[in-house]
């Protein structure tokens, strides 16, 4: 069975720019949709990135810390920390600061 279609030169080129369109929309689509693949994974990385960063920070704060707090009780343990108080009495107060004039 053979069926021969016979299309205007008008109806071929409306068909001609209906594919154009239709291939236009899914090539936009398409763009779309990889910018959105693109965005999604760059945000995913800097979020990765900032976490090693944090975590980076953390583990240096930790460190320090404990190198402070270490350097701290050796001080102690050899005595040049001096564990007696700093006098406030109210008749200290002021002594220092009252000018000449």
């Amino acid at each position: 069975m053979v069926i021969n279609i016979h299309i205007t030169p008008r109806e071929r080129e409306r068909l001609i720019r209906e594919e154009r369109q239709r291939r236009r929309v899914a090539r936009i689509l398409q763009v779309r949709q990889q910018a959105d693949e693109q965005a999604q994974l760059l945000r995913e990385n800097l979020r990765n990135e900032k976490r090693k960063k944090v975590e980076e920070l953390r583990k240096e704060l930790r460190r320090s810390v404990s190198e402070l707090t270490s350097d701290i009780v050796r001080g102690e343990r050899a005595g040049s920390i001096s564990a007696t108080p700093r006098s406030h009495s109210s008749h200290d107060h002021g002594a220092a600061s009252k000018s000449k004039y």
